[in-house]
Formats: C-alpha cells, structure tokens, sequence
C-alpha cells in the first residue's frame, strides 16, 4: 500500500469514528491491519475515548505484503471475543476495507 493510500484509509477511519457516539461507551471499534498476515493495531476494548482511537489510528504503521482476506475473515473469530471487548446483545458491525495500487 502506498503512502498516499493509507493517508486515505486512515482518514476514512478517523471520519468514521468522529461521526460515532464513542466517548459516552456506547459504539466502540477494534482495527487490524492486514497484508499475508494479520496486524490487530487495537482491540474493541482497547481504548475508550475517540481522542485515543484517533492517535492509534493516525500512527498505525504501514504494512507490505500480499492481500490474504480469508485471513482477515478469520480474524473476526480473535476481534469479536469477550476479553477483546464483545459485548453479548450488542450488535457487531464488521467493515472490511480493501485498497490496492498499481505499480
């Protein structure tokens, strides 16, 4: 992924959780990053204000790598478990966000 497509994804996110009802606990969100491997940069119950959702998002690195979104689906399994932060009841929404380049 270049550098100006991951300034695209991480805006994107951060619109996405600025337009969200974060702080007060009632949406919250996990990120992973993946490549031929998955990169899990925060968990549902990582952090509980957008301001520190925010940070994690604007310095997650840049992976390379192959696009493995079997693998990604997979990790849906890790993302949503009690101790990462699932909550019983509460509905989950799963994005899965896909950019590529041409070299």
């Amino acid at each position: 992924m270049s550098a100006v497509n991951i300034e695209y994804l991480r805006n994107f996110v951060i619109d996405i959780v600025n337009g969200s009802d974060v702080d007060s606990g009632n949406v919250r969100f996990a990120v992973s990053v993946y490549t031929h491997e998955v990169h899990n940069i925060f968990h549902l119950n990582t952090f509980t204000t957008r301001a520190e959702m925010i940070n994690a998002i604007q310095t997650m690195p840049m992976y390379s790598g192959g696009t493995n979104t079997t693998l990604a689906l997979a990790n849906l399994g890790t993302v949503f478990t009690n101790a990462n932060g699932h909550r019983t009841g509460v509905p989950k929404v799963y994005g899965l966000l896909y950019i590529t380049y041409v070299i």
